[in-house]
């Protein structure tokens, strides 16, 4: 019964839902400045769709969505684009699977974000053996190319001094070096964050078109309490002279910090709701947040000590359900 009501009501909107999965995968090939964020709700939309509606409608829409994003990619000339957007449908598929299977935050966010990590990595190798020089070595020219452009263009400014030219050259080179370096973390961090918006904005479509979700809400999530030693020892690895150790330690620092920033952030919306803080005000603040400096090394902080200070008070619940 249950399933005749999911597939009635996806067949009654269903010009809509193509539209809306079309325009997610199609729209970034049109303008990728203005629009390539969107291919980061794309986990988002393929969970949605093949919870909500079940696999065979699910992958329906999905599947019919891509088919009219090709076909318009071609006269668009944006068909590499749409054939990224394939390598993110595995990780909403794995969310739902997960889902369906009671799987925990934790266990799901991590074979998700390994399936998104996987899809990149086998569309990375199809670019570099249609290509005559690997992505890494584009990349690695790229960003020599763009640093000497910069360098270039800040010694026209005859407002600077020699001393803020040279600092800012260093700086330039410093980077130049150290950004190929922290690479994996950078992919890993990027298939971690479009993992987390779609579980977490997944989740909470779900409780609000079904009244139900497959997991807590957003604001009750919280990592395991031993990956504190790998932020401890990443960071210790990071601080030891010499090149290999440092490496590893900065690339295993960024991702651990990106985690507790996550759990940083769920401990800021538990407070905001519980609070009753105004969508509006919530809205700001939570931009102020995510886009300063600041902000972020608050709910870095706050992720971080909520290891031991368990600011929401999860641990002294499990604990009381647990003795009932």
């Amino acid at each position: 019964m249950t399933d005749q009501v999911k597939k009635k009501n996806g067949g009654k909107y269903f010009i809509a839902h193509l539209a809306i999965i079309t325009s997610v995968i199609l729209l970034p090939g049109l303008h990728w400045a203005l629009l390539g964020w969107l291919h980061v709700l794309l986990p988002l939309v393929a969970f949605y769709y093949l919870y909500r509606f079940g696999t065979t409608v699910g992958w329906k829409y999905l599947l019919t969505a891509l088919i009219i994003s090709t076909i318009c990619s071609i006269f668009l000339q944006s068909l590499p684009l749409v054939l990224f957007s394939v390598t993110m449908l595995p990780g909403g598929y794995t969310l739902a699977q997960c889902a369906k299977n009671g799987e925990s935050v934790i266990k799901s966010g991590l074979k998700a974000t390994i399936s998104v990590l996987a899809g990149w990595l086998l569309f990375l190798l199809i670019l570099s053996f249609s290509s005559e020089s690997s992505i890494y070595g584009i990349f690695i020219q790229s960003l020599e190319t763009g640093v000497h452009e910069a360098i270039r263009l800040y010694r026209q400014n005859e407002t600077l001094s020699p001393e803020t030219l040279l600092a800012f050259e260093q700086t330039l080179r410093n980077v130049q070096i150290f950004l190929p370096k922290i690479l994996p973390a950078l992919f890993v961090s990027m298939a971690i964050i479009v993992i987390w918006v779609g579980m977490a904005a997944g989740n909470y479509f779900l409780l609000i078109r079904t009244n139900n979700c497959p997991w807590p809400r957003y604001q009750l999530w919280t990592l395991p309490e031993k990956l504190i030693w790998i932020f401890i020892a990443s960071t210790l690895m990071f601080l030891v002279p010499g090149s290999l150790p440092a490496t590893i330690g900065a690339n295993l620092l960024i991702v651990s910090g990106l985690l507790y920033c996550i759990q940083g952030f769920s401990i800021v919306v538990y407070f905001f709701s519980k609070w009753n803080l105004p969508r509006f005000a919530r809205t700001i603040f939570y931009i102020m947040i995510l886009f300063q400096s600041i902000g972020t090394l608050i709910i870095l902080g706050l992720g971080l000590t909520n290891t031991w200070f368990d600011y929401r008070k999860i641990k002294l619940s499990d604990q009381t359900h647990a003795s009932h």
